[in-house]
């Protein structure tokens, strides 16, 4: 039988991801040790390749020694955690992801002009928590639905501005987006989201393609928001099956029987020596695979 294997662009790493696992394999070169409190990207296959070079994770920064390395996660940090590093005399790295700094930095200014901040995400996500840590010196609060959204203060009187965690599912922020706005009709904001273009544009892509996929492989973690997303939004949009995996060995060969359809998805945590390790076992089962990526039409840049 022959199958055609879909790679659903953009594939790999986004830029960010990118240059942090860059920053982490550099500064295990150079110090052959060093410590996180958070996981430098959400890809247990990353980490461990890190974890095996060197590469700590402790609970707080009370446990780093004085003076060590610490390498901060592509998610951010609030800025009290970069102050305890400073007064514990480390070397700090910062790998977070330049929109997350863009987005900390406009929330630094908003509490500073003692806006009220509404910060749309997973409240234990550490992103959202390096958010609500730039919103110190003003009212802020975490909202994930439109129920939650009715449960705020009225804010009479205050300047309300909001923003998004960057790995949101674009199609459950838009409703929430909506109410703060109908609760909130003064309320102040340039962009619609602060989602990321490599959320953005995977997510719009598999929900493109996923209806006509007999099979979806979605590589990455489950650690992943922006990856879990994609294999909700594969099963939602129609694909007859989805497999969420880090790893194509966690999957049999039994489940390419009778299959002609297939796409590969990969999060914006997920390298593309997955992908290869993955087309090359297709290769290795299926006797006529033809691979083709879909460039779908992306949204915005992500570069």
């Amino acid at each position: 039988m022959d199958v055609t294997c879909y790679l659903v662009s953009p594939i790999g790493c986004c830029s960010g991801v990118k240059r942090a696992i860059g920053m982490a394999e550099q500064v295990l070169k150079m110090y052959k040790e060093a410590y996180i409190i958070e996981d430098v990207v959400h890809n247990n296959v990353v980490m461990q390749k890190m974890f095996d070079a060197g590469l700590k994770k402790v609970s707080n920064i009370d446990e780093i020694p004085d003076g060590s390395v610490v390498l901060f996660s592509v998610h951010g940090v609030a800025p009290s955690i970069v102050e305890m590093c400073e007064q514990k005399g480390l070397t700090i790295v910062d790998a977070t992801c330049s929109v997350v700094q863009t987005i900390q930095e406009s929330i630094k200014k908003s509490a500073a002009q003692k806006q009220k901040i509404v910060i749309m995400g997973n409240r234990y996500h550490p992103e959202v928590i390096g958010f609500l840590g730039c919103a110190r010196d003003t009212d802020a609060f975490v909202v994930n639905s439109e129920e939650e959204v009715g449960m705020l203060p009225d804010f009479q009187d205050c300047g309300v501005t909001y923003y998004t965690q960057t790995t949101l599912r674009i199609d459950k922020a838009t409703p929430v987006i909506s109410a703060l706005k109908n609760r909130y009709p003064n309320i102040a904001r340039e962009n619609e989201t602060d989602l990321c273009c490599g959320t953005y544009n995977r997510q719009i892509a598999i929900i493109e393609i996923a209806k006509n996929m007999d099979l979806v492989i979605v590589l990455g973690s489950r650690s992943s928001a922006n990856t879990t997303y994609l294999a909700e939004l594969a099963e939602e949009y129609g694909a007859k099956n989805v497999l969420f995996v880090d790893q194509i060995s966690e999957i049999e060969a039994s489940v390419f029987n009778n299959v002609s359809n297939i796409a590969v998805a990969t999060g914006a945590s997920t390298p593309e020596y997955i992908v290869d390790e993955t087309l090359d076992f297709l290769k290795s089962i299926i006797e006529n695979v033809n691979i083709q990526e879909i460039a779908q039409n992306r949204i915005c840049n992500e570069d």
